[in-house]
């Protein structure tokens, strides 16, 4: 493959560099090409893979522990979320109703946007979700806040 210099080393000759530069750009094709394939999850567990070689077994616990962390913060958002407590009904969405209690839309409230309290769950009306708020200030728990995509709404307690 090689000529022995003055030291006994085996030197490359210049051919031998262009035959081995060709080899290694062609798996460096190869390997772009096989990346470019890959679908995002493939490439995820790739990295994963790669990383959690060369972990100790305190970084693969830490990261383990994270995502377990993370899955459950998920799981818990996901479900207050998804929580539905009361139905809205009316052609102006003028009644909001949470288990046996009624609640009609008010306007000229002193309360505003920023008198949103504590997230209570959503509301139903046909296809679409309104969430549900307390409002702050009201010590009487007679007042909701909802809020539709930009808008919000007062109900106060049908008395």
């Amino acid at each position: 493959m090689g000529i022995k210099d003055g030291f006994g080393e085996d030197t490359l000759l210049s051919s031998d560099l262009d035959s081995r530069k060709t080899a290694h750009d062609e798996q460096c094709a190869n390997d772009i090409i096989d990346l470019i394939s890959m679908n995002f999850s493939e490439i995820f567990m790739l990295i994963f893979k790669i990383w959690l070689g060369g972990a100790t077994l305190r970084k693969k616990t830490a990261f383990i522990g994270g995502l377990a962390i993370l899955v459950l913060i998920s799981a818990f958002y996901v479900s207050r979320e998804g929580r539905v407590i009361g139905e809205i009904t009316g052609a102006e969405w003028d009644v909001l109703t949470i288990g046996e209690t009624e609640y009609r839309q008010i306007n000229g409230l002193d309360f505003t946007i920023a008198d949103k309290g504590k997230y209570l769950g959503k509301a139903k009306y046909n296809e679409s979700a309104v969430r549900l708020y307390s409002v702050k200030g009201d010590t009487e728990d007679k007042y909701i806040y909802a809020f539709w995509d930009w808008e919000g709404f007062f109900y106060v307690l049908n008395e």
